[in-house]
C-alpha cells in the first residue's frame, strides 16, 4: 500500500441531545485526526442518520442507504460518546442497528465522554461488546473525558495533551488494522 494513501476515519457524535457537550471532543478528535498526512476523517452526527425508530440493518430501506455507504468506504470508526444512564445514547444505539455487514472487520476506537468523574467508562464497556457482537474489532486506548464541561472549551479544545496523545495512538491502531484487514482480503 502506497504510504500516501489517507484512511477514511468516520468520527461519530453519538448523541443528538441539545447542549451536547460531546461535541466539544467530537470536534477535538476530528481536528487532531485532520492534521495527520495518513487519515481522511469525515465527522459524522448521529442527527442526521437517526429517524425516531429502530431500522433493522438487514433490511433494505433506503434511508439507511447513507449511514451504510458511509460505513461501507470508511476504513475505520472513531465513536465520541457520553454516558446515559450507565449506557450507550438511544440515537446512537439506533445508527448502529441501521446497518450491520458493513462493520464486519473495521476497526473502531471509543471515547467516552462524561461529566461525572468516571469518563463514560460503562459506555465503553458495553460499547466494546456491541461492536465486538458486530465483528467490528476495537482498538486500544479507550479513551476516557471526565468533567467534560469544564477541560474542553466551547471550541473543542482543552489543555490536557495526554488527550490529545491517546487520540493519536488510537488513530494510529485504527490504521494500521485497516492496513492489515485491507492487505489480508
Amino acid at each position: 500500500m502506497e504510504k500516501s494513501h489517507k484512511h477514511k476515519i468516520l468520527v461519530i457524535l453519538g448523541t443528538g441531545r441539545e447542549g451536547r457537550f460531546s461535541k466539544r471532543v467530537a470536534q477535538a478528535i476530528f481536528e487532531e485526526i485532520k492534521k495527520r498526512s495518513d487519515a481522511d476523517p469525515i465527522f459524522v452526527d448521529v442527527r442526521d442518520f437517526v429517524f425516531g425508530a429502530t431500522i433493522n440493518g438487514s433490511d433494505s430501506d433506503p434511508r439507511t442507504e447513507p449511514w451504510k455507504d458511509l460505513v461501507k468506504e470508511a476504513e475505520g470508526l472513531f465513536f465520541v460518546t457520553p454516558e446515559y444512564n450507565r449506557g450507550i445514547p438511544g440515537e446512537l444505539k439506533m445508527l448502529i442497528d441501521s446497518a450491520f455487514d458493513e462493520y464486519v472487520r473495521k476497526p473502531a476506537a471509543i471515547c467516552g465522554v462524561s461529566d461525572g468523574g468516571f469518563g463514560g467508562a460503562r459506555v465503553i464497556e458495553s460499547l466494546r461488546a456491541l461492536l465486538s457482537y458486530l465483528q467490528m474489532i476495537p482498538v486500544w486506548p479507550n479513551i476516557f473525558v471526565s468533567k467534560v464541561d469544564k477541560t474542553f472549551s466551547e471550541a473543542g479544545v482543552t489543555s490536557d495533551q495526554n488527550f490529545y496523545v491517546k487520540v493519536n495512538k488510537a488513530t494510529d491502531e485504527l490504521i494500521s488494522l485497516a492496513r492489515l484487514l485491507k492487505n489480508n482480503k
